[in-house]
């Protein structure tokens, strides 16, 4: 008979640590992928199709989460070579570190590195539209009032746009909101809805700030609220997600050279939900 002292123990992986395995089998793709780039048996990502693989293999709001933080410091390598300021302004700790970054990836021309870099934001993209539409699907509470996800329950949006690498916010966040930026993925205009009853203190006024009716977006200023075509979505989306203020976007809005289009509040399967302000 076997004594206490002879049996072994089974180690049993916590939930965290299950996830974890999970989450790396499933980016056995990604790597592959990234192997066939480097070693020139594939041009370009295009084939990759992101967010059929992942849902394919089980992918849900925890793995995309790690797999988010798990490629975070590979893109932001990427967006140092890709954005490297001039040798006079930086300290020498800093060029030497460059130096190093930029030996470590001399087999790659800028090219390859940009498209590199895409693949990431689009991996992201992926990842954050599984977390969004996990969300987006969780029952909203009972309420004796009309909740916000009660006013969107019948709005078509689209959750994640993986070719332009962008992810809808929830959108019940439009309730209330006294501007929404929004991009249609179809038509790559960019616009902003400004409500035509404004909450400037953000007190949450009832009757103030934009609203929803079936799939219509109303209570706003139809003067005001206009779209602009992108030239180049991918890269000028990246940099409207950076933009965490009204006046932020407004600014850099208000540069697009393309000609303004009036809004019609018109909310489709097409319509990425950007921003609230």
């Amino acid at each position: 008979m076997q004594s206490e002292s002879d049996k072994v123990e089974r180690y049993v992986l916590s939930i965290q640590e299950r996830m974890r395995e999970q989450s790396h089998a499933m980016s056995d793709f990604i790597e592959q992928a990234f192997d066939d780039f480097i070693e020139n048996r594939i041009a370009d990502f295009k084939k990759i199709e992101i967010t059929k693989q992942l849902k394919f293999l089980g992918c849900k709001q925890p793995h995309a989460r790690l797999l988010i933080k798990h490629y975070q410091p590979l893109l932001d390598e990427y967006k140092q070579l890709l954005s490297a300021p001039s040798g006079g302004t930086l300290s020498e700790d800093e060029r030497d570190q460059m130096q190093q970054l930029k030996e470590g990836y001399s087999h790659l021309d800028r090219k390859q590195i940009k498209q590199l870099h895409d693949f990431l934001i689009l991996i992201g993209s992926a990842c954050e539209g599984i977390i969004a539409e996990s969300k987006a699907n969780r029952k909203p509470r009972k309420l004796s009032m009309k909740s916000p996800e009660q006013v969107v329950k019948k709005i078509k949006y689209r959750i994640s746009d993986e070719k332009h690498g962008i992810t809808s916010i929830s959108p019940d966040r439009l309730v209330g909101a006294n501007c929404l930026v929004v991009f249609n993925s179809k038509t790559r205009k960019l616009g902003i809805y400004y409500t035509s009853i404004e909450d400037p203190l953000g007190t949450g006024r009832e009757g103030s700030g934009l609203y929803v009716k079936g799939t219509t977006l109303t209570r706003f200023n139809e003067e005001k609220s206009v779209c602009c075509t992108l030239r180049k979505p991918m890269d000028q989306l990246q940099e409207v997600k950076s933009l965490t203020t009204r006046k932020k976007f407004e600014n850099w809005f208000e540069k697009l050279t393309t000609t303004p289009v009036k809004m019609n509040g018109r909310i489709n399967s097409e319509t990425v939900l950007i921003a609230t302000y």
